[in-house]
């Protein structure tokens, strides 16, 4: 730039200095000229230089805010997997500090470009590169700061009931559920109250055949600074409602007019957050959603919803697709069996090792499945599986979360301590036991009920060595609501013709003790004095299976015989009770019935007996029994047995 230039092009020279032109005055004119020549050349080079500085921090600026998007974006990802099960790190408590610090520094700029803005106002001249670049400064600062809050305002927990459900993204009518939204950048201007507005399927034009929702009770809430230390700008909407609205012309529980729509439990709805942000000069409107939730009315149908959430989450890319399940792409085994697994480990803090993630992959996709095997939506979720009885099919999924509801509600702790084999074919089960002695067994999940049931197998040899294999009808929840797992095991017995019954549970696989391995979970018998004088005798419930055959229940048409033994343990433990080693038909699951009944409740029922009745007193003196009770004695109380009338 040639010297003098920026001031002779840009103003006249003061008045004085052309007034006064004599010959006396020409040297301090020409001296004054220089040195507001060489003020405003520094001028021009402050600007210059404080413009070129500013480009650079918003250079480096917007390579931050990529970097802080980027974190956001692996952020999002890591949260939805949480949602699904899997273990990782969604705390934002640093995330927040990056985004405020960041922002905190554009603002500053901004206000630096304001000062500019009004030294310019001030002080200008014709080659002044603040009038050409402060426009174009200021506006990419806005579009920085506006980008980085809208990146800033997420959804810090997804929409998730407290009861009945625990799984996030599945609501139900009617059910109060929670979500919150925060704002990361934490700067909030306390003139200026911020509100979040609330929206249930805020673009819903394609949603044809869609149901519509209202949200009850208050739809906006104030952003509020929770504990500056901890918690950043943060919104709770808690105990929001949903009520399904009502069209006109259609009936209640019509969906819609469109025909052929998708079935409740794969209509995808978001949840929408609008804030309307005002600090420092800076307005702008954020927006935020949850993920795609599923909304149901019945209770029957959260499982059916969740099994659509795994899927999209595991899917798809876009978490705004609500029309995914109109054409759900398929999942290959690697994708499934990892979902699965932390089902488990969810659920009961116990995932699936590679054996059972096996046996699972040939159930859904046969003999030679690979990781790259796939498996489509309706082999998950709606189609039969091989083993499902005909008059009562269920898919694979239904299967899968009925084992997880058995498990946490009675088997959590044998699960967590791996002493249920779980899944295994009947195939490989008998390839691992027939290796092993006598009477070892092991626990695996029923394959043929739908709501859960777990079983026991055994191996037993034959005279010539040959491997036997017995299996007991499976235990289902309701019947593991009177009697645990381990206690089932412990006192389980087996009848088998002129042999004293047995436990044949005696290790469990690989080769483990029966009590040394659940022992530790036994209820405690009630002790009861075999000298106090009792109305009845006392007993207790316990399993029984009859001679082993090729079916697990056989006809009872007649009294199973006592032997001495069990009258012996009967006398020497008057809690246990005779009528536990007989077999119902109908319903082996025996249960007790109430003192004060005086009639059987079923024809195999032995009727209470009077310990005072006469035939007893007159047998036995039950304050003198010992433990060695005479051979004469228990015959005789066998024949008293044999007297009773069914």
């Amino acid at each position: 730039m040639r010297t003098g230039s920026a001031f002779e092009s840009s103003s006249k020279a003061p008045s004085f200095l052309a007034e006064n032109t004599s010959p006396a005055s020409e040297p301090i004119r020409t001296k004054t000229i220089e040195n507001l020549q060489s003020m405003l050349n520094k001028l021009n080079h402050f600007r210059q230089e404080m413009l070129s500085q500013i480009h650079e921090l918003l250079g480096r600026s917007a390579t931050i805010r990529d970097l802080l998007l980027e974190e956001v974006s692996q952020w999002q990802i890591r949260q939805r997997l949480v949602c699904i099960g899997e273990k990782c790190d969604t705390s934002l408590e640093r995330l927040e500090e990056r985004f405020t610090k960041n922002a905190e520094i554009l603002f500053q700029l901004l206000h630096l470009l304001m000062m500019l803005k009004g030294m310019y106002e001030k002080m200008t001249y014709q080659t002044d590169p603040l009038k050409d670049q402060l426009p174009l400064l200021v506006k990419r600062l806005q579009e920085q700061i506006i980008c980085l809050l809208k990146s800033a305002f997420v959804v810090e927990v997804q929409p998730k009931m407290q009861v009945p459900n625990k799984r996030p993204l599945v609501l139900r009518t009617s059910h109060k559920f929670s979500v919150r939204a925060r704002l990361l950048v934490k700067l909030l201007d306390r003139n200026n109250s911020l509100e979040v507005k609330i929206d249930i399927d805020r673009d819903a034009t394609n949603l044809t055949g869609f149901r519509r929702f209202n949200i009850l009770t208050s739809s906006t809430k104030t952003l509020m600074m929770h504990d500056p230390q901890k918690q950043g700008l943060v919104c709770d909407f808690k105990y929001i409602t949903l009520k399904e609205k009502k069209i006109s012309g259609t009936g209640k529980g019509n969906k819609g007019i469109s025909e052929g729509s998708l079935p409740v439990t794969e209509e995808l709805h978001i949840i929408t957050f609008t804030l309307d942000y005002c600090y420092q000069g800076i307005e702008c409107q954020l927006q935020t959603s949850t993920l795609p939730v599923v909304i149901v009315s019945n209770a029957n149908q959260i499982s059916s919803a969740w099994a659509s959430i795994l899927w999209f989450i595991m899917l798809s890319r876009d978490t705004k697709n609500q029309l995914f399940f109109s054409k759900p792409p398929a999942a290959t085994w690697a994708q499934l069996s990892t979902v699965l697994s932390w089902q488990f480990s969810t659920a009961t803090e116990q995932g699936l090792n590679k054996h059972q993630l096996k046996m699972l992959g040939e159930k859904l996709c046969g003999p030679g499945v690979s990781s790259q095997s796939t498996i489509t939506w309706d082999q998950f979720s709606k189609e039969a599986t091989a083993s499902s009885p005909k008059n009562n099919s269920f898919s694979f999924w239904t299967w899968i979360d009925g084992i997880l509801l058995l498990i946490q509600e009675h088997l959590l702790q044998l699960w967590g301590k791996r002493l249920i084999m779980g899944f295994v074919t009947r195939k490989n089960e008998q390839r691992l036991l027939k290796r092993k002695r006598a009477g070892t067994f092991l626990l695996r999940f029923s394959e043929s009920i739908s709501s859960g049931g777990i079983t026991f197998t055994w191996v037993d040899f034959k005279n010539d060595g040959s491997p036997e294999f017995q299996s007991v009808e499976p235990y289902t929840r309701k019947e593991l609501e009177c009697l645990s797992l381990p206690d089932i095991i412990r006192d389980y017995q087996l009848f088998a013709n002129e042999v004293v019954p047995e436990n044949p549970l005696l290790y469990l696989y690989p080769d483990t003790p029966r009590d040394e391995a659940l022992g530790s979970y036994y209820k405690e018998r009630q002790k009861v004095s075999t000298t106090e004088q009792r109305k009845y005798l006392n007993r207790r419930l316990i399993r029984v299976s009859t001679q082993p055959g090729e079916t697990q229940v056989t006809d009872v048409n007649e009294l199973l015989p006592i032997s001495k033994e069990l009258v012996a343990d009967e006398l020497q433990n008057p809690e246990h009770k005779m009528k536990n080693f007989l077999l119902d038909k109908e319903d082996p699951f025996l249960v007790q019935s109430n003192e004060e009944q005086q009639q059987p409740s079923s024809p195999f029922d032995i009727p209470q007996l009077r310990v005072d009745d006469p035939d007893f007193q007159g047998l036995l003196n039950l304050e003198n029994i010992c433990s060695d009770i005479p051979g004469n004695d228990i015959d005789d109380l066998l024949r008293l047995y044999s007297k009773v009338e069914v």
